[in-house]
């Protein structure tokens, strides 16, 4: 690889690292937003079950209220799902960069991807795949069982990992 293909790589790799910070940014900005909503939809959702809401105007009051932070929760979420999706392509892009130094061809399906691929390529793609399930496993907003799940993995890939590296062939 030539020196100048080297750098546009790395300027590749930076400027998409990049926009991955500026994206978690805004995802944790979301997220926040998101959270205020839920606290505030369970305040209406204790004032309405403490107090009855015996008046029809209040009860209808509280009941827009609702909606409206329903409805922000939802939006929310929806933007979130578009973020990862845009965060989890980006990540895809820095790693084929890191290892090919290029950027993927989606165009290809992932069997073709490894077919030809030596022990060498077939062992780092692994390993990165075992780096992305401890990521999960380690992230305190998953659910237990799905961390536990994702930990066990982890570590069946290991053994995978490391019974490759000891064959000869």
């Amino acid at each position: 690889m030539s020196t100048e293909n080297i750098q546009n790589s790395s300027q590749k790799l930076l400027d998409i690292r990049r926009k991955m910070y500026d994206i978690r940014e805004e995802m944790e900005q979301l997220k926040e937003a998101k959270r205020g909503s839920e606290r505030q939809l369970g305040k209406i959702k204790n004032l309405i079950r403490n107090q009855g809401m015996k008046n029809p105007e209040k009860y209808s009051t509280c009941c827009q209220a609702q909606d409206k932070h329903k409805n922000k929760i939802a939006s929310v979420d929806n933007k979130l799902g578009k973020l990862k999706a845009e965060l989890q392509k980006l990540s895809d892009t820095a790693f084929s960069i890191e290892t090919n130094g290029s950027e993927p061809n989606y165009k290809t399906s992932k069997a073709d991807k490894y077919e030809n691929n030596s022990k060498v390529e077939c062992v780092s793609s692994l390993v990165a795949l075992k780096m992305k399930y401890q990521e999960f496993a380690a992230d305190p907003t998953r659910i237990s069982s799905m961390k536990q799940m994702a930990a066990k993995f982890s570590l069946e890939l290991d053994a995978i990992i490391k019974s490759a590296i000891r064959r000869k062939k």
